[in-house]
């Protein structure tokens, strides 16, 4: 396989990976100049971006961490210039859980993906940041529940929810919603993302008098990129790097969709199994609050 080259916000240090015949993921990272780490971990990383209050000031952070640190595997050697260093770091097999993540229109949010986290002595920590499309196989739905109900007064509405594949053979969540009687103001379907502390809700549809049959697929995109970058990197450099994943960007940092109009939008980077999902359905009771009932949904390849 061709090496995947990288998104460097470090001057002087750049990536690439390839994958043996056997799977195996080898990222090697290349230095203009000689770096001594004091320690190389790998797993599966998280990158967490959220606003922080200190005192007066707001400021954007920008939190890496590796949920599961192993020491890694390396090789060092010397670059063809004779004064660079390229050190070559096993990440594993093939099979490692593919980037998912989702970030809301202030750019916070959260993303899953394989990461490396190289220690320096000098507290200038260098984080590469494998970020792959999902296998090509497709995602595998499962249900907790085939039903949502929930009643007020006189009122009920009804959810029987299935999974099925579209023409392409990705597989799709299929819900039939029903309604009767009186006392609900509002009726709609749902889905809630949670990674760690940050959520996002996608509403799927919302019913009326009648009968409504609503669908929902995984977001799906394509991209291959490695991100080298320290706990330093700028709101302005990681909005550069979001749109070469598809994502619609301002100068003010907020995340755009277009559709007719511009919209403020969350940005669903991809969908995974590292997300946690909820399907729910809600009733409005005015201001009486609202009635839910939920199943967890499970997203495996």
């Amino acid at each position: 396989m061709q090496p995947s080259r990288s998104y460097s916000m470090l001057r002087g240090h750049d990536a690439q990976y390839r994958i043996s015949q056997f799977g195996e993921i080898t990222v090697s990272v290349r230095s203009n100049q000689p770096t001594k780490f004091r320690a190389i971990y790998a797993g599966s990383a998280s990158l967490e971006f959220n606003w922080v209050l200190t005192g007066m000031v707001t400021t954007w952070e920008f939190n890496p961490s590796l949920l599961d640190p192993k020491p890694a595997e390396f090789t060092q050697t010397a670059a063809e210039d004779g004064v660079g260093q390229i050190v070559s770091v096993e990440l594993g097999k093939e099979e490692i859980p593919p980037t998912a993540g989702f970030l809301k229109p202030a750019i916070s949010g959260a993303i899953r993906t394989p990461g490396i986290h190289f220690e320096t002595s000098h507290a200038h920590d260098i984080w590469v940041f494998l970020l792959r499309s999902p296998p090509q196989s497709p995602l595998k739905l499962k249900l907790e529940k085939t039903s949502l109900t929930i009643t007020h007064g006189s009122a009920q509405a009804r959810a029987l929810i299935s999974s099925s594949t579209d023409a392409d053979g990705r597989e799709l969540l299929k819900a039939e919603v029903t309604t009767s009687g009186e006392g609900l103001h509002r009726v709609y379907l749902s889905i809630r993302r949670r990674l760690g502390e940050f959520s996002t809700d996608e509403t799927i549809g919302e019913v009326g008098t009648q009968m409504r049959t609503f669908a929902w697929k995984p977001v799906l995109r394509t991209f291959d990129a490695l991100l080298v970058t320290s706990p330093a990197m700028s709101i302005y450099e990681f909005l550069k790097f979001l749109q070469s994943l598809g994502a619609e960007t301002t100068k003010g940092g907020i995340s755009l969709s277009l559709s007719g109009a511009y919209r403020l939008n969350d940005f669903f980077l991809c969908d995974g199994p590292t997300v946690d999902y909820t399907l729910r359905l809600t009733g409005e009771r005015h201001i009486l609050g609202h009635v839910q009932d939920e199943s967890r949904i499970f997203l495996n390849t």
